[in-house]
Formats: structure tokens, sequence, C-alpha cells
């Protein structure tokens, strides 16, 4: 405990160095004078804590995490100050808010074969279906889309399995099981202006893009077309903020832009047998839909397309093995800018602040500041002790992010700390191979265990404060 007193506004601690110091917060539950204040050097940010609950008067101890110079302190104040050179400061503005918690699992769904990719637009999918989805389902409705090795796709609400949509090319003929083309990428849609409509895209190994309508509040879908161009396996599928474009990557090097009005157009119908190859339908097993191409195709990459992410309408960021992510307008197809990742690119997310974030294949995470197009690494993240395969950014928090591993970890971090905010050390059993947002507060992540986990980001209590 730290022994204090209050003389007017300033705080003193007897027989210890001090340092001045000014608290700011966005928080106004917790917002203390705008007055200097003497405290001693040697808190760190549990002390600092019991600092602002002094202050506050508070019933009930609130841990706070604080930022000095947009840097989280992970030390005592005397070591952040020399380190950072702040010795001559007169008064050190220190900024606090409310910690995170700890993480925990809140729900595990198993599959039969291993969880690749997550639909990242679940959030926008839940608040639009969020009544009738609550219906299907005895549990909360978190719907969560995800693809699997074994070709099919599924939605999950609430821990139940509502969906599952099989690809055309799974089955042969009278029934007999085809050899699985394992679903890699998937992302759902709507199309802008169209009620009632959602659609689902599905990237597979065997170089196809499968198309299915669903209606969800039904439990039905099918597909309606394969999007062929690719020649390698699909690595990544995304929509574009608007809504209007899919794009994806590929093994084949390339990256190829889709029209979702096109691909969505009921015309062209044809039948499609086993590996999507045209045929008459000469039995039930048959399924009319049609094929679609591509409106574009962006080459420039030496090695595998393996991510890719929207920067905006008219521009995309693409990563590749090449150890390279390259920035492309939509509208020319030209190449605009390439940045040096120094190693493999495993995934690719951007966020509100036009901050890019990447995964790599040396247990590495690497963010690049769009805002500042010729400046190379704007800083390097390392904790996992393994292939990074999926970071996700927050879906309102631009300092938030997820990462999701081959050691079995999934780690919680914030842009302005080194050091990860929480390690769930065991999310899964094997590699994790996905990981995405469900809200603000629950995540997702999937992996080699065949299973796909939801976990909760709690309140920060002192129990686990002592914990890091």
């Amino acid at each position: 405990q730290v022994s204090t007193q209050s003389t007017g506004h300033l705080f003193v601690m007897a027989e210890a160095p001090t340092v001045s110091v000014r608290f700011k917060t966005n928080d106004s539950r917790y917002s203390v004078t705008d007055t200097p204040f003497q405290i001693p050097n040697n808190l760190n940010r549990r002390g600092l804590s019991q600092v602002i609950n002094h202050l506050l008067n508070l019933e009930k101890s609130v841990p706070f995490d604080f930022l000095i110079n947009n840097e989280y302190l992970r030390t005592n104040l005397d070591a952040f100050i020399k380190k950072a050179n702040l010795n001559e400061e007169p008064v050190i503005e220190i900024w606090y808010t409310e910690a995170l918690g700890y993480s925990s699992n809140i729900q595990t769904n198993e599959h039969p074969d291993w969880v690749s990719a997550i639909d990242s637009s679940s959030i926008t999918y839940a608040k639009n279906y969020e009544t009738k989805l609550s219906t299907l389902t005895k549990t909360p409705s978190i719907p969560v889309w995800c693809s699997s090795y074994d070709g099919v796709a599924r939605l999950w609400i609430g821990g139940e399995r509502v969906l599952e949509l099989v690809p055309p090319n799974s089955f042969g003929s009278r029934g007999r099981a085809a050899k699985k083309s394992a679903a890699l990428a998937i992302a759902s849609f709507t199309l802008p202006g169209v009620k009632n409509k959602h659609y689902l895209l599905t990237g597979h190994q065997d170089s196809q893009i499968v198309l299915y309508s669903v209606k969800p509040e039904k439990k039905s879908g099918e597909p309606v077309a394969i999007l062929k161009g690719h020649k390698g396996s699909v690595q990544d599928v995304l929509i574009n903020p608007s809504g209007t474009l899919a794009c994806s990557a590929s093994w084949d090097k390339s990256i190829k832009l889709w029209d979702l009005q096109k691909i969505t157009e009921p015309n062209s119908f044809q039948s499609v047998g086993p590996g999507g190859t045209k045929r008459q339908k000469t039995d039930a097993n048959s399924q009319s839909i049609s094929v679609k191409k591509p409106m574009a195709t962006f080459l420039g990459h030496t090695q595998y397309v393996s991510a890719l992410s929207w920067v905006e309408d008219e521009s995309i960021v693409t990563g590749s093995w090449d150890n390279s992510i390259r920035f492309w307008d939509v509208e020319s197809g030209i190449n605009i800018r390439i940045k040096n990742a120094e190693q493999a690119v495993t995934d690719i997310s951007k966020n509100s602040s036009q901050l890019i974030l990447t995964s790599h294949t040396d247990a590495t995470l690497r963010i690049w500041d769009n805002r500042t197009p010729d400046a190379d690494v704007y800083r390097t993240f390392a904790s996992h002790r393994g292939w990074v395969s999926s970071v996700s950014w927050h879906p309102s928090n631009s300092n938030l992010f997820i990462s999701g591993a081959y050691d079995s970890s999934v780690k919680l971090w914030d842009v302005r700390s080194k050091i990860p905010i929480y390690t769930l050390a065991n999310a899964h059993k094997d590699k994790v191979l996905c990981v995405g947002w469900c809200s603000n507060n629950i995540y997702v992540s999937g992996g080699a265990d065949n299973t796909l986990s939801l976990h909760s980001i709690e309140q920060s209590t002192e129990k686990s404060e002592k914990k890091d």
C-alpha cells in the first residue's frame, strides 16, 4: 500500500524523491484536477493507480493504465523518465485510462477439420439481423461465419451451428463425396440499397471462389456462382467499404477484382459437375449455378500473395511471400507503392487511423503508417514464439489489436505498448490460424485443433492486475 497525505493540491509521500506531474484523462468519470502534483518517482502503474483512486476517493479500487508521450508506462516513473530523457521537464503530463482486464474463453465450437478463416464483417451482420438471429438459438446472438479445411462454410450463433454451406464440387455422381477443396477465405456481404439479400464468398485451395445466396433467418443457403480466374489457391477475399467490389489474393501471385453487382446477377446459368466442370444437368446432385469472371487482375508480386486489405474504396494493400507489401490504385490497377517487409507476410489489417498492421513468419508484427507514405516500419512488436498467422484491429478502438500464432496463443495489444496487454497462452491446443472481432469486448479465434473459440475481455480487477 502507498502511504499518502493530501496538502491542498500537493500530493506528498515522505522519504522518497518526487517528480512534478499533471494527470490527464478523456474519461470524465475519473478526471482529477489539472493542478500539478508532486509524487514519488519510484511509483509504477499500480502505485499510480492508488494515487488516482486516493484522489477520487473511490469506494471500490479501479486499476488504471498510464501513458507518457503516448507510450505505456511499464516500468517505474524514474526509469521511464531517464530512458525518455524527460529529466529536464518541469511538469510531466501523464495520461491515464481504465485498465483492460484479462481475457477468458467463453465458448468453444468443435469442427471436423481445421478452422481457416473468420468473417470480419460479423459485427455489421449482427446489427442488421440481431432481432431475427436471436430467435434462432437459446443463447445470446453472436454470429460468426467461418471457413474450414473440409471446404464447408458455417454460421455459428450463440454457440449453435445454424447453417452449413457446402461447395457445389463437393459431391460426385450419385451423391458420392468428391475430393474436398479446403476453404481458406470467407467474406459475407449485402448489396447497397438491396434489402433482405445476403451473400457469402469462400475462397478455396482449388483456385475457385464460391458465391452463396444465404437466408440465415431461415437457416438456408445455396451456391449460385463460381468465380473463376485464379490459377492457384485463394488465400484471402475481402469486400470494399462501400460493398460494391470484392478483391481476392492467390498463390498464383495475382490479385483479382470482382464486381459484386455483376457476380450476383442470375444470368448465364450452367450446370456444374464435380471439380467445377460444366456439363448437362443429369442427376439430382447437379446444381445450376453461373460462372463469373474477374473485372481486373493486378500483377507485380513475385511470390504467393497471402493477404490483402482495403485501404479505402480506391486503394488496396497486399502482402506476399516475396517479403513486400504493395499498395494498388483500384481504378488503374497500378502498383503505386512498395514497402520492404523483410519477412514473408501472412496477414494484413487496417484501422481507422490509416495504420497498416502486418503479421510475419519471423514471429513479429509490424505497423506501417499510411499517412506518411515514404516512411518505413512505424513500429515492430515481438512476443510470439512462432509464425504469426493472423491479426485484426479492434472495431472501434484504433489503438487495440489482436494476433494469433503457431505457438497456440492469442495476444491482445495496444499500439502504444511494446509488450502485449494480455496473452491467452493456450487459446488452442494446436496452431492458431485466424482471429477476428465479434464485438468491442469479444474476439474469436480458429485453429488447427478443429475449434472455433470465443474469448471475452473481462473488467480489470486488483486480482487480475497482480498477474502481469
